[in-house]
């Protein structure tokens, strides 16, 4: 598929090295790039954008970990510091040749620091506790170029330039065989503290104005805990039973993002705050609102619960493990609501412009604001209602004989928000996998055969969010079939109608020789109901899919070794030739193709 490729290059390299019985040095490096990305879901997938590139796309990890035996009551004393540099950007452009193009790149720096010590008070106890320091430093930049002057102006950055973030945490756990060979159980308790700055002085424009950027300092801090036992039944049945509580605080993007993603353009809840904005009451586009205003954020917090059972026989090893976790304040992305007629002009310095109420927005006397850069309603990340995550995930190794094995995996998670009761975003279907393995004799230059199956269930339960996404439901307008059509994308497949002027109403669409009316008339005709949706005028949004579909895929891989450093990996995937998609994925999934991969060491 055009515009679907792309280039990934890397390197890695490890040395060890140990000093006496008792020391230990690791050192690694790794460097990854991937180049030439672009977004279908931007191009010809969806909108129809001139540009959607992601550059840079590259990472830069280096790790050294030190490790000493035997310092008097601590067994082990480990040491690590680590730097982990990431560069993420993008080139966009809107539909029109006469739209701005717009640069954002960004560079986060991570400088870890890690001290961990383990120690005993008796042979059937093992405590490990210490500290760690994440300091994230965090560059951003952005420019708009108008096609016409070729001049680059600067603009306020995806990420507050100059910000900080730093994580730090203190932690301890303790394992403790209460019956020898049959309980055992465990208890860990940790404290983390996060910072987060950002720096007026560090955003401004070429001339020294702000940029929207000010001076801001929040701090989020928790303690948690996880504590489990595990009960060993008899020779091959384990129960386990775990409990935790977790704590997430608002990462960059929740706090600072300020710029186009997967549902439109986003502003930080700090500036829709400053503005008046009320939460709508999900991510999807005409909702109405909750009559909440939006607030600073907050971390949110989650309680898990699991229990599973493990049986370990000499041919067979089965888990299976139910959970349900409770997720408290999330972090979650909505759609910003004003009053109507007071809808600000610019968010986060940012111009905006009020789009068609909905009915149900219009009953409200509210409405959602866009950005020129995308049609759909400006999101923000804000803490709303409650989540319930619950599920089973199960797996399976069988030995049949020496040579011969099958190994397989399921899961299951359903998830809800729980104010008010509804589907949750992006959950995955029902999934699982299964494969048969053989290993000839040691003499045959074949290491193993394998015949495997990928097996998804159908995924119907769909957020707002999810039907607007254009991965997922893909939902669209009769104006966006309009813009896609007078874009300078699709202008090469646009000829003059019957008045020979190009640009006017009567214009064809060559593939299907058809006129921008006729095919949104043929799409989505006014006063039509299609996938439940009765189309009223052009700003009517219908889901072009309203459930992803099931789907089984077999697979054939086998591994070779052609010489002492040299072996192959080869595979024929899709055996069926079935026409399916990986639910969030977008596109379709390749039909029966064959893939190899060749190694060689030395």
């Amino acid at each position: 598929m055009q515009d679907t490729g792309f280039r990934h290059y890397g390197f890695n390299t490890r040395l060890a090295a140990g000093f006496a019985d008792n020391q230990s040095l690791t050192i690694r490096y790794q460097q990854n790039e991937i180049d030439r990305v672009r977004a279908y879901k931007d191009l010809w997938g969806g909108l129809g954008r001139l540009r959607s590139d992601f550059e840079p796309q590259d990472l830069k990890f280096f790790y050294g970990r030190y490790e000493k035996q035997g310092l008097g009551f601590i067994d082990t004393l480990t040491g690590t510091f680590s730097i982990n540099s990431q560069s993420d950007g993008s080139i966009r452009q809107g539909l029109n040749a006469t739209d701005r193009t717009i640069r954002d790149e960004s560079r986060v720096d991570s400088f870890g620091y890690l001290i961990q010590a383990t120690t005993h008070l008796t042979d059937r106890n093992a405590t490990v506790f210490g500290a760690e320091i994440y300091d994230e430093h965090i560059a951003a930049y952005r420019d708009e170029t108008d096609p016409q002057t070729q001049i680059p102006i600067v603009k306020r950055a995806l990420y507050p330039n100059g910000s900080r973030y730093m994580t730090f945490g203190i932690f301890a756990q303790d394992t403790l065989e209460v019956v020898r060979n049959r309980l055992r159980a465990t208890l860990g308790l940790r404290y983390t503290r996060v910072g987060f700055r950002t720096f007026a002085g560090r955003n401004l424009d070429q001339q020294g104005n702000s940029l929207g950027v000010i001076d801001t300092k929040r701090t989020f801090d928790d303690l948690t805990y996880n504590a489990g036992v595990s009960l060993q039944v008899n020779t091959f049945l384990t129960l386990h039973f775990l409990n935790g509580r977790g704590f997430r605080a608002p990462n960059l993007n929740d706090l600072g993002a300020l710029g186009l993603n997967d549902l439109g353009f986003e502003v930080p809840a700090e500036a829709a705050a400053a503005a008046g904005a009320f939460a709508g009451l999900s991510d999807g586009e005409g909702v109405a609102s909750t009559g909440r205003k939006v607030s600073e954020l907050r971390a949110e917090r989650l309680f898990n619960y699991e229990f599973g059972a493990t049986i370990r026989l000499k041919r067979l090893y089965l888990r299976s493990q139910i959970f349900d976790s409770e997720l408290k304040d999330p972090i979650v992305r909505r759609t910003m609501l004003f009053p109507a007629g007071q809808a600000p002009a610019m968010l986060a310095n940012v111009s905006v412009t009020p789009i068609p109420q909905t009915p149900v927005q219009a009953a409200q006397k509210m409405t959602g604001v866009a950005t020129s850069l995308d049609p759909r309603a400006v999101k923000a990340f804000i803490n709303e209602g409650q989540a319930k995550y619950y599920g089973i995930d199960n797996s399976i190794r069988l030995l049949i004989t020496d040579r011969l094995s099958i190994e397989g995996n399921h899961s299951f998670l359903v998830g809800r928000e729980l104010n008010p009761n509804r589907f949750i975003r992006r959950l995955p279907p029902q999934q699982g996998f299964i494969s048969l393995r053989f290993q000839p004799r040691s003499r045959s230059p074949i290491d193993w055969i394998e015949l495997s199956g990928n097996i998804s269930g159908s995924q119907e339960r769909l957020s707002g969010g999810d039907i607007t996404d254009e991965r997922i439901g893909a939902a669209r307008r009769r104006r966006d079939i309009a813009d896609f059509f007078q874009g300078t994308l699709a202008r090469s497949f646009i000829s003059p109608g019957t008045d020979g002027i190009l640009g006017s109403a009567d214009d064809l669409f060559r593939p299907t020789n058809e006129t921008l009316s006729q095919i949104r008339d043929r799409v989505l005709p006014v006063g039509s109901t299609i996938n439940g949706v009765k189309i009223l005028d052009d700003n009517t949004r219908v889901p072009l899919y309203t459930s992803t579909g099931a789907f089984a895929s077999i697979n054939l891989r086998a591994g070779m070794t052609i010489s002492e450093n040299v072996r192959l990996n080869v595979g024929l995937m899709n055996l069926l030739d079935r026409n399916y998609r990986v639910h969030g994925s977008g596109i379709d999934a390749p039909g029966l193709n064959f893939h190899f991969g060749l190694r060689y060491s030395f």
